[in-house]
């Protein structure tokens, strides 16, 4: 249950922050990232992730329930 929250919580908004950075880049004309501009995307966003405190698990008969959302979030 910890890697819908690992997912949700870390990885889609990096996945959003990087093709709202690349989208950026292209319409400038440009399609190169630097570490620094990623760096830069990234750090609030791993920054939020480990301050927050973590949710309780549900009980296991929800797991699926859990997931659904997960896959139905924008």
């Amino acid at each position: 249950m910890d890697l819908d929250v690992l997912v949700r919580d870390y990885y889609r908004p990096r996945v959003a922050a990087y093709l709202d950075l690349l989208r950026g880049k292209i319409a400038s004309g440009s399609s190169a990232l630097t570490d620094a501009e990623l760096d830069g995307a990234y750090a609030p966003i791993e920054r939020a992730f480990m301050e927050a405190p973590l949710p309780p698990q549900p009980p296991a008969e929800q797991a699926l329930d859990v997931v659904r959302d997960l896959l139905a979030a924008d």
